[in-house]
């Protein structure tokens, strides 16, 4: 989802209903397991990373991440390894509600 609506579970869950279709059925014709996007609705996954990301994304409560070109194409290995000197600021998604806050 491209959008720069993010959604609410509960706007993504009334979408299901306006539109008659069931959380299970629109997990197993998006490749994602009922359970996880059960979790992320209910708020039991967060979706910061894996499957729950994923999920979080393709529902549209999260926004898509954004990748530097640097990055991107290292990972369509259309380069070599980059350094974390030659990645620039965007390179990293930062959370936020922490910002400021050092990583441990």
């Amino acid at each position: 989802m491209s959008s720069l609506h993010v959604r609410s579970p509960k706007e993504v869950r009334r979408a299901f209903r306006l539109r008659g279709e069931t959380v299970s059925a629109w997990a197993q014709r998006n490749g994602f397991g009922k359970h996880c996007v059960y979790g992320v609705l209910s708020g039991r996954i967060k979706g910061d990373w894996g499957e729950g990301h994923r999920v979080a994304v393709a529902l549209g409560i999260k926004p898509e991440p954004r990748r530097s070109s640097k990055v991107g194409s290292y990972l369509a290995g259309n380069s070599t390894n980059p350094s974390v000197s030659q990645l620039d600021d965007e390179s990293f998604d930062s959370d936020p509600d922490k910002e400021g806050t050092p990583m441990r």
